[in-house]
């Protein structure tokens, strides 16, 4: 029975993005936060005009999943220093967080960060991505703590 060899592939240090990859990663995560940015507007106007939670979480929801692949994007952009910057050590955990403004707050970020990427200051659009999301996913909890607390009170009133 002949030998057989496995080959292995040899690691590479991935070249570096050529302008037009580097160009076209910018129109992506620029996208990203448009969409983002729709999202949360649909959500925003569903809390405001007539409280829909269904509409709001939905859209919610869909907000903060563009916010994530943004985020996913920059990652791709060979960012300095970007795990250790202190802003994305901080954490606000213990900020009570109402929703219209903490959405709005989030909204403001992400507009700020799809001018920043235009202006060409990636690190600066990545750090308000970045505070976008985390107040996202607070109001995220926000609204699954509600629905919890709901099922529980229903669930003892039978």
């Amino acid at each position: 029975m002949p030998k057989r060899f496995i080959t292995l592939p040899i690691l590479l240090k991935p070249k570096p993005p050529t302008k037009r990859e580097k160009r076209m990663q910018k129109e992506k995560t620029r996208d990203a936060i448009n969409s983002a940015l729709t999202h949360l507007d649909n959500s925003i106007r569903a809390l405001a005009k007539n409280n829909d939670e269904k509409a709001v979480v939905n859209s919610l929801w869909l907000a903060s999943s563009e916010t994530e692949y943004a985020l996913f994007l920059f990652s791709f952009m060979q960012l300095e220093k970007s795990e250790s910057s202190p802003w994305k050590q901080s954490s606000q955990s213990k900020q009570v967080v109402e929703m219209g403004p903490a959405l709005a707050s989030a909204q403001s970020l992400l507009k700020e960060a799809k001018n920043n990427i235009e202006a060409g200051a990636i690190e600066r659009a990545y750090e308000e991505a970045w505070t976008a999301r985390n107040i996202l996913l607070k109001v995220q909890e926000l609204f699954d703590k509600k629905r919890k607390s709901a099922t529980a009170q229903t669930t003892r009133t039978r």
